[in-house]
């Protein structure tokens, strides 16, 4: 069988064979970086999405304050900080769009509490990386790259997709580093290439990713705006 790139699904040769981990290999800065995935990539989609997989760890470790694991990850210590530190760019260009805010806190009861920073998460930019997780995540179980017919659709928020998400209720969790990143996936019966990924990271937060064909991806795409 012809190896592929994961992404773009160009032809591979000896030469021009690298591997991309799926997710970004910096997630497991400091944990047992076991049974890690990875797939095969052209150069091209292999370089350049660095400033992504800082982002995107970023945003996790935010989500997922207060989780040992992820709190390990941002300890000032840690890569991350020293990164920021180090390299201004590298934070400015995380921030960039992020459209930094004070946001109102509220207890579980809803009573206001105060004030604390926050700042707004840039959808397209989380739909670009999420996009690269799901063509990883596709080629990895289903062997074989997302056909060009086909795309994905990235849903932030997929507890407004209760009749999705119910076809994940048979379906098997697969962990990887003891559930710093895990993943459950259905695929449709009619349609192999529509497939219904449920991603998640330190176990809660959770992005819904579907690979409809770009002729009903529209359906899709009103759904993940709701």
């Amino acid at each position: 069988m012809e190896k592929r790139c994961y992404s773009c699904g160009k032809p591979l040769s000896r030469t021009a064979n690298h591997l991309e981990h799926i997710p970004a290999y910096c997630i497991f800065e400091g944990s047992n970086k076991c049974n890690l995935i990875t797939v095969p990539s052209c150069y091209d989609c292999n370089n350049g999405s660095s400033d992504d997989d800082q982002y995107l760890r970023f945003v996790v470790v935010t989500a997922c304050e207060g989780d040992e694991r992820a709190d390990k990850l941002a300890d000032e210590s840690g890569s991350m900080m020293r990164g920021f530190r180090y390299d201004k760019k590298l934070l400015a260009d995380i921030m960039r769009g992020s459209n930094p805010k004070m946001k109102e806190m509220f207890s579980d009861g809803g009573v206001f509490v105060g004030w604390q920073p926050g700042f707004d998460i840039p959808v397209g930019r989380l739909d670009k990386i999420f996009t690269k997780i799901t063509k990883g995540l596709f080629y990895h179980k289903l062997k074989r790259p997302l056909p060009d017919t086909h795309m994905v659709v990235v849903n932030l928020k997929p507890d407004r997709s209760p009749l999705a998400l119910q076809h994940f209720e048979n379906e098997p969790n697969f962990k990887v580093c003891g559930g710093v990143f895990s993943f459950r996936y259905h695929t449709d019966s009619k349609d192999s290439n529509l497939t219904l990924w449920y991603i998640t990271f330190f176990d809660s937060f959770s992005v819904l990713c579907i690979t409809p064909s770009k002729d009903t991806a529209e359906r899709f795409m009103r759904d993940s705006r709701l």
